[in-house]
């Protein structure tokens, strides 16, 4: 609960302190009156008194009572708003966490692509300066080096489908991480409309 919510708390609890100072103070008056007054009307007034002070009394205490309501929804509603703002961060930290390890992973795998395209293209280059047509016939160096292109093929398709990989679970994680965003915005404007119905409240009960 954050100081402002407890501020208007408090200013709840004193507007009930202050209630219960009104009617001790109304029976205060009422006894200065009565002393004043002759018996007889003095006993009249007291009942007639009696009834309004404990019409007054009756009215302050469902007032009290319905400011206490609110104080305890209030906190209730306060107490949840956090817990699920609380969770909201948690989910964001984790999926921000499976992001990194996901794209640590990525460039792992790209660079050990990257390294065996590397040594293909080198084991081509050399095989390709030995070529001759008489070492082709008998060793077939010219199949080896098919072989080999087609592997190095193999290899930039599996990085292309890596690079592609990639790029979708970023934009799906993007996506994620929007609409957490977006559930955390409503919650504010959850949290500024129960501040709003707060105000109003305690403009009615003052």
């Amino acid at each position: 609960m954050n100081s402002k919510d407890k501020e208007q708390e408090e200013q709840q609890q004193q507007e009930i302190q202050e209630q219960e100072i009104q009617e001790q103070e109304i029976q205060e008056q009422e006894e200065e009156y009565n002393k004043e007054e002759g018996e007889e009307v003095q006993i009249q007034e007291k009942e007639y008194r009696q009834y309004e002070i404990e019409d007054e009394a009756f009215e302050l205490q469902l007032i009290k009572e319905k400011l206490q309501e609110e104080i305890k929804n209030l906190k209730t509603t306060k107490e949840a708003e956090y817990e699920n703002i609380k969770e909201m961060k948690q989910m964001k930290e984790e999926i921000e966490r499976e992001v990194k390890l996901i794209k640590e992973k990525e460039e792992n795998d790209f660079m050990i692509l990257q390294y065996k395209k590397e040594n293909l293209e080198k084991d081509c280059g050399m095989l390709q300066e030995l070529e001759t047509e008489d070492l082709q016939e008998i060793f077939g160096l010219r199949k080896m080096i098919e072989e080999m292109k087609v592997q190095m093929k193999q290899l930039e398709k599996k990085q292309d489908e890596k690079i592609k990989e990639k790029k979708t679970i970023e934009e799906k994680l993007k996506n994620e991480i929007e609409n957490l965003n977006t559930v955390k915005e409503n919650e504010l404007k959850d949290i500024e409309k129960i501040k709003k119905m707060k105000e109003k409240l305690r403009v009615r009960l003052s």
